[in-house]
């Protein structure tokens, strides 16, 4: 579900360089696992294809929440608004090393995603986003909505690693808001409408 035309937007160094060490940090720490029903259950680290793209996916499960919580605590003020940005579903810390790339990831219920470039000092690694090449630096934030219907990627790394944090985000559930607004008068009578 398209949620409104599609827009890309980077903000310039929103953390600083002990902000991203240290979230680069937390997924170091983390532990791998080659364990498929753990890798698609929730929280867990592990590498991906023959590229060995490392990744710490940290899901609000029992495992996660902490971390969760303590990411989003870090950037929330940074976070957009609007309704493809309202629920944050996961995180994914990334390191991509020497020759590897990787393009759309995004599920059909993801709305919106925040990227924040993690680390420099590599070469290559640029964003691909529908056809344009963006190059952050360290502590850049590229916001995208809709990312399901874009063509997102990261371009082959030619020198060093690079990381990056992802927050997707998922529509938030809303109450069923359509009961009868009408009201009874002496002319016509309107149904009220709500515009969101």
């Amino acid at each position: 579900m398209i949620m409104q035309g599609n827009i890309t937007t980077l903000g310039n160094r929103v953390l600083d360089e002990s902000q991203c060490r240290s979230l680069m940090e937390l997924a170091e720490r983390q532990p791998f696992t080659e364990d498929q029903d753990e890798i698609e259950s929730g929280t867990s680290r592990f590498k991906v294809g023959q590229d060995e793209i490392e990744v710490y996916n940290i899901v609000p499960d029992d495992k996660g929440l902490i971390d969760f919580d303590k990411v989003i605590g870090r950037v929330e003020q940074y976070m957009p608004d609007g309704d493809c940005f309202e629920e944050p579903s996961h995180i994914q810390i990334t390191c991509y090393p020497v020759n590897s790339y990787e393009f759309n990831t995004s599920g059909d219920m993801d709305s919106g995603q925040v990227i924040f470039s993690l680390s420099e000092g590599y070469h290559g690694g640029s964003m691909a986003i529908d056809g344009s090449s963006i190059v952050s630096e360290l502590g850049d934030m590229i916001i995208i909505n809709n990312p399901f219907d874009r063509n997102i990627g990261v371009l082959p790394i030619t020198v060093g690693e690079k990381w990056v944090m992802t927050i997707w985000f998922r529509p938030q559930e809303h109450e069923d808001n359509t009961s009868d607004t009408s009201e009874v008068t002496d002319g016509p009578t309107f149904a009220k409408v709500v515009i969101k």
